[in-house]
Formats: structure tokens, C-alpha cells, sequence
């Protein structure tokens, strides 16, 4: 192996003098403790820019070129790179076949692949299922972000079915190795597994926050990517989350119960609403709108002005007819143009809105959507961007609010021992804003603070200096 590492020291030294950057230190003595380790498996936990993707490319391209394998004639010995999608892993053949044209290696394009002319060698992308990986004779396995793979219909982790369908690949290669490489998430999917093992008779394990494994980012700049902690130090800081963590930091959520600022004009506000299904939850609601505190006009705030629900079991008490005749009322008083939810109820709740000329706009709940809203939201609470009514049931459903990761590697959030009807209205709102939806408060770009409103500017904001400027349409 000290051969093979003498090698890699000389295509690194020819990508440099082509314009790539060098291996960095930390990923220079990984490789050297793995190429001279003896074992088939490198488990690698290296935060997000961290150089994983380009180092491991170049170790790929090594392996290709100089790698002892014995190949049958008539077969191909597969460098197989394995990512969350086709189109991601595709990325990483991108990277390859610069390596290759930067050294004079040539090659030639395959199904999904490319193929060295001359060694009966390939490099070949795949997603991360067991029906796309079955079949190769494999050299080498890459599995790259191991941690954040998902199945798209269940949103589980998908790697431990995906690598076990994917080892027998090297079986009559004796000398194959097999690279699982990512930033962390939790503790429990496979990779976090792996690594946890430790350095074994089988595997070496490696650890680097971004910044160690690839210096020319620095810790400061990856603060900058990423201002929410828990999510810096798991994609930055290589430091993998807790099982069940509160959703949202308790001081940032106390900070956006305060009071309404005074505001120099607010957007047009918008109605949400988190339909019930009937049973012990809430039928919640609420408006928001975008709004330019006197304090700092440049910077705007999406104040939440009202929330109410009806709880229990709504329809021995009151209508869903009532409901939504509260809910219209509500939404007069401040000339909201429409009202947004999920999908509950949807064609129910649509037509009743539209009977009383108020739009309803619905919003498809997925699990990828929600974690967006989630982190949304939480971004609003540690920005101060979120003002919120003083609501007890939304205070402490908040509180309560848990962010958790399950043993197949998924995220999901739920109250804990409560429903979140109250946090579901904030995570709808979060959605609205994500796809543009909410009117924007900013000022136009020619216009001073004192400046009068456009007869535009009358029909999407309601209050400039302290003052009216409603538009009165529906």
C-alpha cells in the first residue's frame, strides 16, 4: 500500500499543477491511515464543504488505475458511487472525468457511467435503492451522505437495506473497498451505527469538523451559511443531533411573545387556519402579515396578530358552519384576501370558504415540507423576525414541540403528550412564506421612509406611518 500511497501523492502533485486544490492535510492522513490500515471499510464523518466529495473522487480515480483487481474477461469492474439521488451521484462522475481528462486518462461515456479505455474498469452512479444497486461486479463502493438518504415514499433511511444489497457486489474481489462518508444526522441511522463501531479488524473511522478537513473554509464562514446552531453543528461542526430535542430554543421563542412594534406599514395579512379532524384537537386560526417596524424599517417582521381555536369535540358545541362564519368575520375586520391550510377537509372547507367570497388556498403537507417550515420558523425565533399574541395554548405547545430522529434515520416533529394544532398555524404560515405567497413590506427601492404610498402601495399594505391605507377590496 505504500506504493499505492506513493501514487496518490503524484496524482494530487498533477491536479495541483492543473489547477486543483491540494488534498488537505487532515484528508491527506486519512487516506494514508486507510490506504496502509489493511481493512476494506473508511467510515468518514466530515462536515458539510468538508472536501469529501472532490478527495474521494481522487482516491476513486487511484483505485481505478492501480487498484490489484482480477476481472474476468467479458466484465467491468465497477467503481460504484451511491447518493440520495441519480442526479446528485452524478455530480460526483462530473468531478471524475475533469481528473481524468486533467492527467491524460481517457475514457469513454457509458449507461449511466463512464468507462476507462484500455482497463475494463467504470465508474457508475447510482441512487440509493435496492433495486438500483443489484447486479455490478464492484471494486469500489462510495456512498456518499449516508446519513441524509431517504426513501421517497416513506422518508425512512434506506442504508442499511441499500449497503446489504450492495456488499455481495465485491465478493470475488478480495481487494474491494467500501467508503461511507457524510455529515452526521443522528445517532442511530447506519452510518452514525458504523461509526460508532470504531476502528475495527474491518474498518477505520475518521472525524473533521469542516473547517479541519478543508482549511480554506473557516469556522467563521460556516457561522455565517448557517445561523441556526442545531443545524450548524451538525452539518458544519460534524456533531450528531439527539434522538428527541425541543423543536424550538426557549429563549427565542420567549423573545416573540412580545408586543406589536409600532409599525411604519404592515402587508396585506393573510389568514391561516389548521382545520380539526373532529376528535380532541383544535379547530386553529389565526393572521400575519409582513410588517416595517419604526425601530428598523429596513428590516421586516411578520407579526401574527390573532390566534383562536375551538377545542374539543367542536361539532357537539358549535357547527363547522359557525366556525367558519367566526373565522370569515375575523378576516373582514382586517380585510384579509385569503385564508391558507393544509390539506384537511379540503374540498369541504374550500367550498364553504368560497360561498362566503373569501379564497381558500391549500397547502399539501409532506414530511419534507414540514421540515422545512420547522426550520423556517425556527430561523424566524433567532432572527427576532416573529411576533406573536399572547396565546397560552401556543406557548405551550411550542414548549413542548420535539424534534425527533427515529431509528431509520428520519426526521419528524410532534407535541410532546399534546396535539400542535396552535405550532401547526405557524408551520403553515412558514409554508406560505417558503412559496411566496405572503405579500412582502418592503419598501420600494426609490422610496424614503416618509414617502406617501402609490395607489399600489394602497391596495397590498394597510398601514403606513401609523396611519389607513386600506384598500377595502375583497
Amino acid at each position: 500500500m505504500t506504493e499505492l500511497l506513493a501514487k496518490y501523492d503524484a496524482l494530487d502533485r498533477g491536479l495541483v499543477a492543473a489547477g486543483f486544490p491540494r488534498t488537505s492535510p487532515w484528508w491527506r492522513a486519512t487516506i494514508e491511515r486507510f490506504l496502509c490500515s489493511g481493512r476494506r471499510r473508511l467510515v468518514a464523518r466530515v462536515g458539510r464543504r468538508g472536501g469529501k466529495s472532490s478527495t474521494l473522487c481522487r482516491l476513486a480515480v487511484l483505485l481505478a488505475l492501480y487498484g490489484a483487481w482480477t476481472i474476468p474477461p467479458g466484465d467491468v469492474g465497477v467503481v460504484a458511487f451511491v447518493s440520495v439521488s441519480r442526479d446528485e451521484a452524478s455530480q460526483r462522475l462530473r468531478t471524475i472525468e475533469a481528473v481524468l481528462r486533467a492527467i491524460g486518462v481517457k475514457f469513454k461515456p457509458i449507461e449511466s457511467g463512464i468507462e476507462l479505455v484500455g482497463r475494463p474498469v467504470a465508474f457508475k452512479v447510482y441512487a440509493c435503492s435496492v433495486a438500483a444497486v443489484s447486479g455490478p461486479t464492484c471494486i469500489a463502493i462510495v456512498a456518499d451522505e449516508v446519513a441524509k438518504w431517504r426513501d421517497s415514499d416513506s422518508g425512512a433511511n434506506p442504508a442499511t437495506e441499500v449497503l446489504a444489497a450492495l456488499r455481495p457486489t465485491t465478493a470475488t474481489q478480495p481487494n474491494a473497498i467500501e467508503i461511507l462518508s457524510s455529515s452526521p444526522l443522528g445517532n442511530e441511522d447506519a452510518h452514525a451505527r458504523a461509526f460508532d463501531e470504531g476502528d475495527t479488524a474491518t474498518q477505520i473511522v475518521a472525524s473533521a469538523p469542516t473547517w479541519l478537513a478543508n482549511p480554506s473554509v473557516t469556522e467563521a464562514a460556516t457561522r455565517g451559511l448557517e445561523p441556526d446552531d442545531r443545524v450548524w453543528r451538525r452539518e458544519y461542526a460534524a456533531i450528531p443531533q439527539a434522538s428527541a430535542l425541543g423543536a424550538f430554543d426557549d429563549e427565542a421563542v420567549a423573545r416573540a411573545f412580545r408586543p406589536v412594534p409600532r409599525i411604519i406599514r404592515t402587508a396585506r395579512r393573510a389568514g391561516i387556519l389548521d382545520p380539526s379532524s373532529g376528535r380532541s384537537d383544535a379547530w386553529a386560526y389565526g393572521f400575519a402579515g409582513w410588517s416595517l417596524p419604526m425601530a428598523d424599517p429596513t428590516r421586516a417582521e411578520l407579526v401574527v396578530d390573532a390566534v383562536a381555536s375551538v377545542t374539543g369535540r367542536f361539532w357537539q358545541q358549535i357547527s363547522g358552519d359557525a366556525i367558519v362564519d367566526a373565522v370569515v368575520a375575523e378576516a373582514r375586520k382586517r380585510e384579509v384576501g385569503v385564508v391558507h391550510a393544509d390539506q384537511r377537509e379540503a374540498l369541504m372547507l374550500s367550498s364553504a370558504f368560497e360561498r362566503r367570497h373569501l379564497p381558500y388556498c391549500v397547502h399539501d403537507w409532506t414530511n419534507a415540507g414540514k421540515i422545512e417550515a420547522v426550520t423556517r420558523l425556527r430561523r424566524w425565533f433567532a432572527d427576532d423576525r416573529i411576533v406573536l399574541p399572547d396565546c397560552p395554548p401556543l406557548r405551550r405547545e411550542l414548549a413542548r414541540f420535539e424534534e425527533r430522529i427515529t431509528s431509520s434515520g428520519a426526521l419528524t416533529y410532534a407535541g410532546r403528550r399534546e396535539h400542535d394544532d396552535h405550532v401547526a398555524l405557524l408551520l403553515t404560515l412558514a409554508m406560505v412564506d417558503a412559496a411566496r405567497e405572503l405579500p412582502s413590506a418592503s419598501y420600494p427601492s426609490n422610496a424614503p421612509a416618509s414617502s406617501e404610498p402609490t395607489p399600489q402601495d394602497r391596495n397590498n399594505f394597510d398601514d403606513w406611518s401609523g396611519g389607513s391605507a386600506r384598500s377595502g377590496r375583497w
